[in-house]
């Protein structure tokens, strides 16, 4: 079916509208919801668009439905097999749902085709991480520090690979960097169900406060 013009001018506002609810609004779950909503219509208006697919995966995700996640990443990959977004979307959904072994394959091939991008290191590093792998994770973060000797990599970044690994001071002082400089990223802050082991610390919860976001009420990952 081709799209009239009218159409994929509301698809892009459909794909734009969950993104900007799920990464730059103040999280809450009827906000995520309507997200998910949108993006689903997004996608149906444009089944072939991966931004749409990938707004959807985010949205899903961001409202805990992993299994949606998942198959927003599969399907991107049948548009696309070389699009690094798929593997992100299929990561996120592999490693909440604890399968750790497909979530590291999903990192692994992101950094292939991103000529191993600090945001699939830090994915790589809680892979491994998960698995019980905490050599493999340190050395993935090692190098996401050499690759940072120019400020380039997000503090974000280091945030995920060290809540990941357990290391939850480390990983709030590298929310605080990302903080103080002001790392776009840090909009997902309450939306990242990667984070969510940190919710319950003070410094956690002041950062929050401090970035205007309502209290916390995602439950943190068992």
């Amino acid at each position: 079916m081709k799209l009239s013009p009218l159409d994929k001018t509301q698809a892009t506002l459909l794909i734009e509208w969950p993104i900007q609810s799920v990464t730059h609004a103040k999280w809450s779950p009827p906000r995520i919801l309507e997200a998910l909503a949108e993006a689903q219509r997004a996608v149906e208006l444009d089944p072939l668009s991966i931004p749409a697919h990938n707004a959807a995966a985010l949205a899903a995700f961001s409202s805990d439905k992993y299994d949606r996640t998942i198959e927003e990443g599969r399907k991107i990959l049948e548009l696309d097999a070389n699009d690094a977004r798929a593997y992100q979307d299929l990561f996120a959904g592999h490693f909440i749902k604890g399968m750790y072994q497909e979530a590291l394959q999903d990192a692994e091939k992101g950094l292939t085709l991103t000529h191993r991008d600090p945001f699939f290191l830090a994915l790589a590093a809680v892979a491994h991480s998960g698995l019980g792998e905490k050599e493999q994770a340190a050395k993935l973060v090692e190098e996401m520090r050499a690759a940072n000797k120019n400020g380039s990599v997000a503090p974000y970044f280091f945030a995920l690979a060290f809540v990941g690994m357990g290391k939850q001071k480390e990983a709030i002082d590298a929310l605080e960097k990302a903080y103080k400089t002001h790392d776009a990223y840090l909009a997902e802050l309450q939306a990242d169900p990667l984070l969510g082991p940190l919710h319950s610390d003070p410094r956690f919860q002041d950062l929050v406060r401090r970035m205007n976001f309502p209290a916390v009420s995602r439950p943190a990952k068992q």
